[in-house]
């Protein structure tokens, strides 16, 4: 869903994750000017959701 703030000409995406508490951390990338160009959303921390596991294969 594309949800503008009221009384701004400001937009934010809203959608549902699927997984998860609904709590994700959020980047902000800039651009050379120092404006905002980018938006990054972490749902899942790669090495966290798989380190263990290539881990223990690894010991094996």
């Amino acid at each position: 869903m594309n949800w503008k703030i009221p009384d701004t000409e400001y937009h934010l995406p809203i959608f549902q994750s699927g997984f998860g508490d609904g709590s994700y951390p959020v980047y902000w990338g800039y651009d050379e000017t120092g404006e905002i160009c980018q938006m990054v959303i972490q749902f899942i921390d790669i090495q966290l959701a798989y380190g263990e596991e290539e881990e223990e294969e690894m010991e094996d």
